[in-house]
């Protein structure tokens, strides 16, 4: 019975009501993490440098299954413990956050450009605030090179028509050094975007994802605890 009593109070304290304002009204557990600390994220924060890309996942999300992968989301530092990432529209689109906001997550890297002088890194990031602002893309196209050329021509107006998904805008920043870094986009393998584009929605056809950069020309300069080989075999 204690144990029962027990489980209870803590199940029934850990209920989340999204409120008759939030359609559809569901009820939910809220998590109990992030995983993540106060003691591995001073960590991070006394490593992390400008042009350093900053890749995490929030466990127990249905969105995670539909991107798939290990890692489900990226940004870049841009200095001053600030980042750039594009998250929902309802959430600002793409936006200047501080670094602690994408680590308070379950798990979360730093990966550092390999074979990049510094003045390249001064470079990369000299614009990059001009994309704040911009709204996000649920169509994950990885148009960078076009986009690119549109913000060299017209910044205030291309701001207006330009879209980014999270793992774009790091993409877009390293776009004329992508040889260097094999950063090279992939065939989209996901059968729902085969059917929406057969259903006529422009989903992008090729991507990179959170986990592609970690396979790219980037050095793991910071982990959190739980991104263990044996975890990112697990999940593929």
């Amino acid at each position: 019975i204690a144990d029962v009593y027990k489980w209870t109070i803590f199940k029934c304290g850990d209920i989340r009501w999204l409120g008759w304002r939030s359609f559809p009204f569901v009820i939910t557990w809220d998590p109990k993490f992030p995983a993540i600390k106060g003691d591995e994220v001073e960590a991070a924060i006394q490593c992390i440098q400008p042009g350093d890309v900053l890749i995490n996942r929030h466990d127990g999300y249905l969105s995670n299954t539909g991107i798939g992968g290990a890692m489900v989301h990226a940004a870049i530092c841009v200095g001053s413990n600030h980042i750039i990432e594009a998250v929902s529209d309802d959430e600002g689109g793409v936006r200047r956050a501080h670094l602690i906001d994408i680590l308070q997550s379950d798990k979360a890297m730093i990966l550092r450009p390999k074979h990049l002088p510094k003045d390249a890194i001064v470079e990369v990031l000299s614009g990059l605030g001009e994309i704040v602002g911009c709204k996000y893309d649920i169509y994950f196209q990885f148009n960078s090179e076009d986009e690119r050329s549109l913000f060299d021509v017209d910044p205030d107006g291309s701001r207006r028509k330009v879209k980014f998904c999270c793992t774009e805008v790091p993409h877009f920043a390293y776009i004329k050094h992508i040889d260097t870094l094999h950063l090279y986009r992939a065939v989209n393998p996901k059968f729902t975007a085969k059917v929406l584009r057969f259903f006529g929605f422009p989903v992008g056809e090729d991507l990179v994802t959170a986990d592609m950069y970690i396979e790219a020309e980037f050095d793991i300069v910071w982990a959190s605890k739980g991104c263990t080989v044996e975890w990112f075999k697990s999940m593929g």
